[in-house]
């Protein structure tokens, strides 16, 4: 038999350049998080965090889970709800690498398991990857709670919206991809979700208010987007 035309390198380099530009990869989504304190504990937390908001893309992935990282991972990457793998692959940034930075900026690294995260009113499960939540719960909560901006602060044009977010924090942001998800003027989800403001997380420890009163959203909740045969 002659010899392959190509070796078998060159030949998985030729296919995955083909795959490609059949389908191109998508581009990674500039996701912002604004992480702000609980109002009813100010007194518990010593400091303040060195920056606010933070892009998604700047937190490390891997930060083990209570019962066993791996384990963990390929429990929730072979199960069919919020954070099977999507095109992003399973090394991408969840709750708990969120909770240990903020446990980190903070000076109580050691302690990073006394605190839960909470967005849109809901506790997150620390295996919920973070790209997820946005793309689902908090799209979710902006388009459901955010109103016209025009009529309430002055100044603000008839293409800004506002979200309330709780407990006095309020965001102002360009409707107009909004508008034309509407209108079905063909806005795309991530043109969407880039326009929204960045997604609100609020920390806290858990147990100090009391039982808490929000329901908690499980890995199986949420429905990865980018996820094969997702729609």
């Amino acid at each position: 038999l002659p010899p392959p035309l190509l070796a078998s390198k060159a030949e998985q380099s030729l296919l995955i350049s083909i795959c490609d530009i059949v389908k191109p990869p998508r581009k990674p989504l500039n996701l912002k998080i604004f992480l702000r304190r609980a109002p009813t504990q100010e007194e518990f937390f010593r400091g303040s965090l060195s920056r606010n908001p933070i892009a998604l893309s700047s937190l490390s992935a891997g930060t083990p889970s209570p019962q066993g990282g791996s384990g963990e991972d390929r429990r929730t990457s072979t199960e069919g709800g919020g954070n099977g793998s999507g095109s992003h692959g399973n090394n991408e940034p969840r709750a708990r690498d969120l909770r240990q930075h903020i446990a980190d900026d903070l000076q109580m690294s050691d302690s990073a398991e006394l605190l839960e995260l909470i967005v849109a009113n809901k506790i997150l499960d620390m295996n919920l990857k973070l790209r997820v939540v946005q793309q689902v719960l908090w799209k979710k909560y902006v388009m459901e709670n955010s109103t016209s901006a025009s009529s309430l602060i002055s100044g603000a044009g008839p293409g800004h919206q506002m979200i309330n977010t709780g407990s006095g924090l309020s965001m102002i942001f360009s409707s107009s991809s909004l508008m034309a998800r509407s209108r079905g003027s063909g806005s795309n989800d991530d043109n969407l979700l880039s326009s929204f403001p960045p997604m609100v997380v609020t920390y806290r420890l858990a147990g100090v208010d009391g039982e808490a009163t929000e329901d908690k959203v499980e890995v199986e909740d949420l429905v990865d987007p980018e996820a094969p045969g997702s729609v």
